[in-house]
Parts: structure tokens; C-alpha cells; sequence
């Protein structure tokens, strides 16, 4: 509800629909078709839902940036990067199982 959308996880939840573009946009261009390419275009989208959630935290909860930054990063930024790299490999292996079956 509202309160979710105005207490600290607002920025975040507000910055998904961009990050989706993002990363939609980049996969349409084929950026979703190879390992590196694919980690990119997933890295790119979580930089636009952390600059969202930080920039919101900035604003309204913490008295800095690097407080935000503290808070709305660094405890999980190493765990999302892990799952990143997961589903970009994950990925352009799905799509060539996926193309092949297209084929036959």
C-alpha cells in the first residue's frame, strides 16, 4: 500500500519500472544473448533500482548520502551481484535451449 511507497523502501519499489525498461530495452537489443553482455544489461538495471531506493533514503530518512549509501547498498550488494552472475549464466543458455526448440 502507500506506506510502502512512502517509508524507506519506497525509492526502490518506485525505481523498478525504470530498471525494468533498462534492462528490457538492453535484452531487445541482445544484450541478454551472451554471458558478459547479460550481466551487464542485469547490473544495469540494479544500478537504476539502487540509485532510486538511495536517492529516496537521502532524501527522507538519512542525514547523507554516504549514510544512505551505507544503508541502502552495502548490506546487499555483494549477495545481488552473486545472483546476478547466476542468472546471467543461467540465461543465454536458456535462450539457445529455447532457440533450437524453435527450430525443430
Amino acid at each position: 500500500g502507500a506506506a510502502r511507497l512512502l517509508g524507506p523502501t519506497g525509492g526502490y519499489l518506485l525505481a523498478y519500472p525504470l530498471a525494468a525498461f533498462v534492462t528490457g530495452w538492453l535484452s531487445e537489443h541482445g544484450w541478454d544473448r551472451r554471458y558478459v553482455t547479460s550481466f551487464a544489461a542485469m547490473l544495469a538495471g540494479l544500478a537504476v533500482i539502487y540509485f532510486g531506493g538511495v536517492a529516496w533514503l537521502a532524501v527522507a530518512f538519512v542525514p547523507s548520502a554516504g549514510a544512505a549509501i551505507t544503508a541502502g547498498i552495502s548490506p546487499f550488494l555483494v549477495l545481488d551481484v552473486l545472483k546476478i552472475a547466476a542468472a546471467a549464466m543461467i540465461l543465454p543458455q536458456t535462450w539457445r535451449l529455447v532457440g533450437r526448440r524453435l527450430t525443430q
